[in-house]
């Protein structure tokens, strides 16, 4: 009876610790599929970041030359050319008019700065000027109104994929606790019902553990 029941203990260590083994190895997939996982997602969330950094620094440039337009009032006779002028605010109202973001305009900072050094020699009589003056302003408030929008919006979509960043590594850390914790679990259950059956086995072969 003693050596039948030797065996069987023997048989469950070789079980349990096959078992253990078992475990071990799916954990560590688990593991690594979670990591992998998590991975991929912090790639694409930082790409994504990027994406909406480069956009909120090109926004930045568009609206501080936006701004300096605005606050520009010189009167300087510089070396611009009256096609200049008109191109340049002819592409800023066409800008201003379409309801689209300043940055999917090219070369619109340079249309801007052309408006913002103007030249009064440029006009046959300051009315003309002063025409053309407001009709510029008018066409830059519009875009940096409209400009300052899309920044905002660029920045809470940046700080959203921030905040998203963050939240998701914690839940990612706190699933691999929760696996890591399960699995000990696992390995310490099989480990008492080994010890179980080995008290068992040693009452029966008149040994005492107590002490």
């Amino acid at each position: 009876t003693k050596r039948m029941a030797a065996e069987a203990v023997a048989a469950l260590a070789r079980a349990t610790q096959a078992r253990k083994e078992a475990l071990t190895r799916e954990y560590n997939d688990q593991v690594a599929a979670a990591n992998a996982a998590e991975q991929a997602r912090t790639t694409a969330n930082r790409a994504a970041q990027q994406r909406a950094q480069e956009s909120i620094s090109l926004i930045q440039g568009i609206l501080s030359a936006l701004e300096a337009g605005l606050e520009s009032v010189r009167v300087e006779s510089q070396a611009l050319t009256q096609a200049r002028r008109s191109a340049g605010l002819s592409y800023v109202r066409a800008a201003a008019s379409s309801g689209r973001a300043a940055t999917t305009f090219p070369g619109l900072e340079d249309a801007i700065s052309a408006l913002a050094e103007p030249s009064e020699g440029l006009y046959s009589t300051f009315e003309e000027y002063a025409i053309d003056q407001a009709a510029a302003a008018a066409a830059i408030y519009t875009l940096r109104d409209r400009t300052a929008a899309q920044l905002s919006a660029q920045e809470m979509t940046l700080l959203a994929l921030q905040k998203a960043d963050t939240a998701a590594a914690e839940r990612h850390t706190a699933t691999l606790d929760a696996m890591r914790a399960e699995h000990e679990e696992q390995l310490a259950e099989l480990d008492a019902q080994l010890k179980y059956a080995q008290q068992h086995l040693d009452v029966l072969n008149g040994i005492d553990n107590s002490v």
